[in-house]
């Protein structure tokens, strides 16, 4: 069997599988699998209802720019939680 590795933007790496043989019983080709990688732009302090995306890890930004209420799970480096309640952005509640 092979095995390909290679990189994809957002993604650890596509890896593709073949058996060699001469097409016997068990000669099949492997499915495609993607493995997605754990890092992405999102702030770790902050999660967004099921229905909303994340809150960019970045530059500070503000409940206006957000739109929405967030859970505050880590330290409120935005300063999004005003009443120290656990949840930012009260008004879009």
């Amino acid at each position: 069997m092979r095995k390909l590795i290679v990189p994809v933007v957002g993604a650890l790496a596509l890896i593709m599988g073949a058996s060699g043989g001469g097409g016997g019983v068990g000669d099949e080709l492997a499915t495609p699998v993607v493995a997605v990688a754990a890092t992405s732009n999102c702030h770790p302090s902050y999660q967004p209802p099921s229905d909303q995306p994340c809150v960019p890890d970045g530059p500070d930004l503000d409940c206006p720019d957000i739109g929405y209420q967030v859970k505050v799970v880590g330290p409120d480096e935005y300063r999004l939680d005003a009443d120290k309640d656990g949840w930012g952005c009260d008004s879009y509640a």
